[in-house]
């Protein structure tokens, strides 16, 4: 029978033991929650780094690109999606000269190495390769033009009075087809003509000065001009203008019996056919 004292002094002794054994564990614990808490700051530290670095090069990248003109962009993505084999690539410009400065930025960029350039071409090259008509001389279309304003119009304007005019009416029409604009809404016939015949005031000093030439109606230069000639002016301004839409059919129809076109008709007509072309494949 053991001694009650060595009993209590033995119990005492396993209740200190156990006792450190938890302040062990607890201690453990800790240091493993304070360990994870570390690794976890240092991850973060990390992520926080990674994403500082990944921003970095993303301004540095973003900087170097728009220090970069257009020309060595395009360069650089020739390069990385054909190498330096660009036989049976074409590039559309809309001048020239753009192509000199793109050969200069593939020379810098591949080293001087040797490589197959891409074909070259301007806009209005890309369309008079997909036409029969030909895009006529300046003087020849003025010409034309005058001589269907006469037969429209009954007109004994000579050529020296409506080239200038003829220039003006000219660009117009161009303007009007490298738009595909409808033609006959541009040109219909002014509803209310009391609105020209009251006011030419919106037309610009050079464009008057041309309708004075064209139309001869203005007998003094000078703040003394007649009513009676600015109201002639415009009368055939307006008679003209009731025309025109006529004018730029018939014109158009002389120009393409002689296989003759100007840029902006030249334009019309390879869209007009690429559209009946695209549409009769889905037929």
């Amino acid at each position: 029978m053991q001694n009650p004292p060595l009993k209590k002094e033995k119990e005492t002794k396993k209740e200190e033991e156990d006792k450190d054994d938890e302040e062990d564990r607890r201690r453990r614990k800790e240091k493993k929650e304070e360990d994870k808490t570390e690794e976890e700051k240092k991850k973060e530290k990390k992520k926080k780094r990674k994403r500082k670095e990944k921003e970095k090069k993303r301004k540095k990248e973003k900087k170097i690109y728009m220090s970069k003109t257009f020309l060595e962009l395009v360069a650089a993505d020739l390069l990385s999606r054909f190498d330096k084999n660009m036989s049976r690539v074409a590039v559309v410009f809309p001048n020239k000269r753009a192509s000199l400065f793109l050969n200069r930025h593939f020379f810098e960029m591949t080293g001087g190495e040797p490589m197959w350039t891409p074909a070259y071409m301007t806009i209005s090259d890309l369309f008079r390769r997909h036409s029969l008509l030909t895009v006529a001389d300046p003087i020849k279309l003025v010409c034309d033009l005058h001589k269907t304003y006469v037969e429209c119009t009954k007109s004994k304007e000579t050529i020296d009075h409506f080239y200038s005019w003829g220039q003006l009416m000219l660009s117009d029409f161009d303007d009007v087809d490298k738009n595909l604009a409808d033609a006959d809404k541009v040109f219909r016939n002014v509803a209310d003509i009391a609105e020209i015949e009251r006011d030419l005031t919106y037309l610009d000093e050079e464009k008057q000065a041309i309708l004075k030439r064209f139309f001869a109606s203005f007998a003094q230069e000078n703040a003394g001009q007649s009513a009676s000639g600015e109201s002639e002016l415009k009368k055939r301004f307006v008679n003209l203008w009731q025309h025109i839409g006529t004018i730029y059919t018939r014109f158009n129809q002389r120009l393409k019996e002689q296989h003759l076109a100007y840029e902006g008709a030249l334009y019309r007509d390879v869209v007009s056919n690429a559209e009946a072309e695209t549409f009769n494949e889905f037929d």
